[in-house]
């Protein structure tokens, strides 16, 4: 989108990607927290504890993790791109 003036009104692309973030570790620390959660090898407290938030903290990003896979599986099962909210995996590119 653009005003009159030819100006950008969007928010400029990444330059570098997403692996390259200072938090990065922090991201794959918890999606492995959560993996281990999920499976049963840790404790909701445990995993709270790990990832230095609170249970009920936890329990929010794994819901928003596992909508956003089921989001994503369903798309690629579909064979489409749609459904990648601004919170979806479209962020990792």
């Amino acid at each position: 989108m653009h005003t009159r003036r030819g100006r950008s009104i969007e928010r400029p692309r990444r330059v570098q990607p997403v692996t390259e973030h200072s938090r990065w570790p922090t991201v794959l620390q918890a999606f492995h927290t959560l993996q281990t959660l999920r499976l049963g090898h840790l404790m909701r407290a445990q995993a709270a504890k790990k990832l230095r938030v609170r249970q009920a903290s936890l329990m929010a990003i794994r819901a928003a993790v596992e909508d956003a896979a089921s989001t994503a599986t369903m798309a690629a099962l579909e064979g489409t791109t749609e459904g990648y909210g601004r919170g979806g995996f479209a962020m990792l590119r």
